[in-house]
């Protein structure tokens, strides 16, 4: 699948009046250039990266209590209610981090085995223009009469 193929099954544009073809072509000339000539599912998982990378924050929650304007011991409910919420939030935030470090270091992995990955398709490319390199060498050779002496 080609990038172009690629960006038109990730992006529908539906807009009366857009030039439609040239928003296409515009999202494919950006994207060549920020991408270094890699493959169409290499921009993929690359585009996937970045955006797990970017919903990787800290996980944590803040205490939110509001006053109920009670008639009759209103400031002890609050401090009662108050003190549930910062228990409830303290473990939520321990089980917050917890996931956290957990997803960082997924997404390290995943980064990792990704860069490894495209390390090897480029050895695998090297290696097949070598081979056809090769084979049409092989080829040129056998079809070259040979001189005798």
């Amino acid at each position: 699948m080609t990038n172009s193929q690629l960006i038109r099954q990730r992006i529908e544009i539906n807009a009366p009046g857009v030039p439609v073809e040239e928003v296409y072509a515009r999202i494919a000339d950006a994207v060549a250039q920020d991408q270094d000539n890699v493959t169409a599912p290499d921009i993929s998982t690359r585009y996937y990266l970045k955006v797990l990378k970017s919903r990787a924050a800290p996980i944590a929650i803040s205490i939110s209590v509001t006053d109920q304007r009670l008639p009759v011991l209103n400031d002890l409910w609050n401090r009662v209610k108050r003190f549930f919420h910062e228990l409830t939030v303290a473990y939520v935030n321990q089980m917050g981090a917890l996931q956290s470090g957990f997803n960082q270091g997924l997404l390290e992995i995943v980064e990792t085995q990704m860069s490894d990955l495209l390390d090897l398709q480029k050895e695998v490319q090297r290696l097949r223009t070598r081979v056809e390199q090769l084979e049409q060498e092989r080829v040129e050779t056998r079809s070259k009469p040979e001189d005798s002496l």
